[in-house]
Parts: structure tokens; C-alpha cells; sequence
């Protein structure tokens, strides 16, 4: 599939614009976007119109969460056994597949 934008480009102006929009406090050496939940919760919604798409428990009992929102943009959030959530990845051109039966007991 082809794009007429430049991805990479479109991730860190989209990083960047998190980043610039949300009153958080990182204290990993990779500059994760950390702070409230609620807090970018409410960013990922009035800005993006993203939801909640699935989640998941990750290692260390932590809570793995997939947003997208109709333009395609989407972000991943991991929040820790003490409320602590982190925004580890953004992007945008996303699209849904198809699920399809993995056997006769799907």
C-alpha cells in the first residue's frame, strides 16, 4: 500500500504534538511520555477522537492499551500496577483486519 505523505515524518510531528500537549513528567533515559491516566486520556480524546481498541496484561502485571481513532491516528499506553501510564508508541494510517478463524473451535 502505497502513502502520499512521509510516515516517518508524520510519527514525530505526531510525538512531537504529544509531547508538546501534555503536562508530563518522564523520568526514563528514552524520554517516555509518562503522567495521569486520566490526564492523557483526555488528551488521546478531545485532540485525536481516540478509543479504546483492546488491551491486555503485559509482563509485570503491567496494562497494555491500543487507541485509534477514525483518521487512522493511534497510540499505545502501558500503565503499571501502581497507576502509573506511559505513552511508549503513537502513529497514524491505522487499519483494521479482518479477523479470520485460526480452526474449527475459533
Amino acid at each position: 500500500m502505497q502513502y502520499s505523505f512521509d510516515f516517518r515524518s508524520k510519527l514525530g510531528i505526531a510525538a512531537a504534538v504529544l509531547i508538546c500537549a501534555l503536562p508530563l513528567a518522564s523520568t526514563s533515559a528514552n524520554a517516555t511520555m509518562c503522567g495521569e491516566r486520566d490526564k492523557l486520556l483526555g488528551q488521546l480524546t478531545k485532540k485525536y477522537k481516540e478509543t479504546s481498541r483492546g488491551l491486555g496484561l503485559s509482563t509485570g502485571n503491567k496494562v497494555l492499551e491500543l487507541y485509534t481513532s477514525p483518521t487512522g491516528t493511534w497510540s499505545v499506553l502501558l500503565t503499571d500496577p501502581q497507576g502509573r501510564t506511559c505513552v511508549i508508541a503513537v502513529g497514524e494510517a491505522w487499519h483494521d483486519v479482518a479477523k479470520t478463524a485460526l480452526g474449527p473451535e475459533a
